[in-house]
């Protein structure tokens, strides 16, 4: 079966904008900061860039360029791939590698040979860009996260863990790093010594992290306890407070101004007021368990992954504004940071969205 890739206005979910086609499921997805590409990753461990609009492949990245995460560089110049055992920093416009980050058993800094980093196997997990571009975080398989220094491909820092790490998040300001592991905890690290500043101490493997935009507290969900919980960034153990849930939470995620915090659990999402955590202001009933949930940048805009749906509801009044069933599961949904578009993926096919005040 061929993999589709599809792009759709938001305002009318039903009218296809972009219609791409893949020889395999599409497992990750990314969009530039300007929205004007689309990266695609699918089974056959290939990553392409498209323009958004224009149904012509930009790019086809090296045949064993793709894993489990994407990230594009915040001016958009450069795509971060993970897989296998490295990380890779690609040129957008020519496809070109710049850098390649691997990480290795032993113990001590990462050779560099080439230009090129030297470290051990293990899968990465996650990639993320600090805000100013200059660096890249990699979580990885082998219990360690690492910041690097993208131009050099030097090894800035190591964060060891005693489990997998499978997610890495850079604070607004860029001077610290979040992380989550299947050890049990959560922690923030100084970006450029890896010293320790918090700990977030939980009783099953934290499966979720987000930072809130002005980076002073942490959400966190875990593999067992139905719980999402808020912590202090800058206290070891501070529990700001939690909200139980009846079923395992897929999502925890910060509104853009930080005043909601969105969970998915079952078929519910709910929306809890950011400053008095125990209030829920709003829940959104599905017929399916919620697999993934985002805001759109300004806020306004709440989009779900829910069975074979997508769907779009008003951030405010919690009303559904429109929906999108697929052929296949929806496994995630994310919004451009340009706000323009959201993209759902959906087994073989992805749809992409405009906003509906034209952002």
């Amino acid at each position: 079966l061929k993999a589709k890739l599809r792009a759709w206005e938001i305002a009318d979910v039903n009218r296809e904008v972009m219609h791409l086609r893949h020889p395999g499921e599409v497992q990750v997805v990314a969009v530039s900061p300007d929205g004007k590409y689309l990266a695609t990753t699918n089974v056959d461990h290939v990553t392409r860039i498209w323009e958004i609009g224009n149904e012509q492949q930009v790019v086809r990245l090296a045949s064993d360029s793709g894993g489990d995460a994407l990230a594009f560089s915040p001016d958009g110049q450069y795509l971060a791939t993970g897989g296998g055992p490295s990380a890779r920093v690609w040129r957008v416009s020519s496809g070109v590698e710049i850098a390649r980050l691997k990480h290795r058993s032993e113990e001590g800094d990462a050779a560099i040979t080439g230009g090129v980093a030297s470290a051990p196997p293990g899968d990465i997990r996650s990639v993320a860009f600090s805000p100013d571009g200059k660096y890249l975080a990699t979580a990885s398989d082998d219990f360690t996260a690492r910041v690097w220094e993208i131009g050099s491909g030097r090894e800035v820092s190591r964060i060891a863990h005693e489990g997998i790490v499978n997610t890495v998040v850079f604070s607004a300001d860029g001077k610290y790093l979040a992380t989550a592991s299947w050890d049990k905890t959560a922690h923030v690290w100084e970006v450029q010594t890896g010293a320790e500043v918090v700990r977030m101490s939980h009783t099953y493997s934290v499966t979720t992290m987000h930072y809130s935009p002005d980076g002073t507290r942490v959400a966190t969900t875990t593999s067992g306890d139905n719980l999402a919980r808020v912590w202090d960034a800058a206290k070891t153990d501070t529990e700001v407070a939690h909200m139980t849930h009846e079923d395992t939470i897929a999502q925890v995620i910060f509104s853009p101004d930080g005043k909601l915090l969105a969970t998915a659990s079952g078929q519910l999402v709910r929306m809890w007021d950011a400053d008095k955590m125990d209030t829920e202001v709003k829940s959104l009933a599905h017929k399916s368990p919620v697999v993934d949930v985002a805001f759109s940048p300004d806020g306004k805009v709440l989009a779900t992954a829910s069975g074979r749906l997508t769907l779009v509801w008003d951030a405010t009044s919690g009303w559904e504004t429109s929906r999108k069933e697929y052929d296949n599961m929806v496994t995630s949904v994310v919004f451009s940071p340009d706000g323009k578009y959201l993209v759902a993926v959906s087994g073989a096919d992805v749809w992409v969205h405009e906003s509906p005040n034209g952002e």
